[in-house]
């Protein structure tokens, strides 16, 4: 069996796609069911931002930078949200939840949650 190359993102870094993936992931997390992760929303949410949303590119850039921010100021032994238990990640969100940019993640995993997966 043959494994797939890593992916390649048109507007993420490897490291920012990660962090977008784990904020994602606790927006619609796993159970029971397959959650954001499993539908790849983080390439919904790529694509999207090179193509019909790309003038939200500064809105993720600046909420990347101010969400690592809210986690050292919160667990300053921490490195990344995504390395953060979930327990520490949900209380980094809270922290975040009015802003533009996790309104922005937010809907933008809602939408690549529920789109058909062509569209990632």
């Amino acid at each position: 069996m043959k494994s797939e190359a890593p992916a390649k993102f048109a507007f993420f870094t490897p490291e920012q796609a990660r962090e977008v993936d784990a904020v994602a992931a606790q927006i619609i997390p796993t159970d029971s069911t397959p959650g954001a992760r499993e539908a790849g929303v983080i390439h919904f949410i790529d694509r999207a931002l090179t193509t019909f949303d790309d003038d939200k590119q500064k809105t993720y850039a600046e909420g990347l930078e101010q969400l690592m921010a809210r986690v050292k100021d919160l667990f300053p032994g921490a490195a990344y949200f995504s390395e953060a238990t979930v327990e520490q990640q949900v209380e980094v969100l809270k922290a975040i939840e009015k802003t533009d940019f996790f309104e922005t993640v937010r809907t933008h995993t809602l939408m690549g949650f529920l789109c058909l997966p062509d569209h990632h």
